[in-house]
């Protein structure tokens, strides 16, 4: 029983300590004041761009087999001006393209 207890806190601690590296990487880059649709968005952009290298389309983000399809519409677009009002992001090609790729 004492050996579960002291696994248990090496895995809390070593958990604690992955999420302090989080938190200070979100810091180094500035993103630790998103929500966390922001940061789902600004997540799925990179993760598309760094596997494929092509911008993200709308459909990409929508048509995604994570939460932000769960997003509502609204709340996308609001969320796709302040990240790219905080140059996390940049639209890009004509205004009506609906491309996005990291700032």
């Amino acid at each position: 029983m004492e050996f579960q207890i002291m696994v248990a806190s090496n895995v809390i601690a070593e958990y604690l300590d992955l999420v302090r590296s989080l938190d200070n990487l979100n810091n180094h880059l500035g993103i630790s004041h998103l929500t966390a649709s922001e940061t789902a968005i600004l997540l799925a952009i990179a993760y598309n761009e760094l596997s494929s290298g092509a911008n993200t389309s709308l459909a990409d983000l929508t048509l995604s087999k994570t939460d932000i399809r769960l997003i509502p519409r609204a709340t996308l677009f609001r969320c796709l001006r302040t990240l790219t009002e905080k140059s996390l992001i940049k639209h890009v090609g004509n205004k009506r393209s609906g491309q996005y790729c990291l700032g």
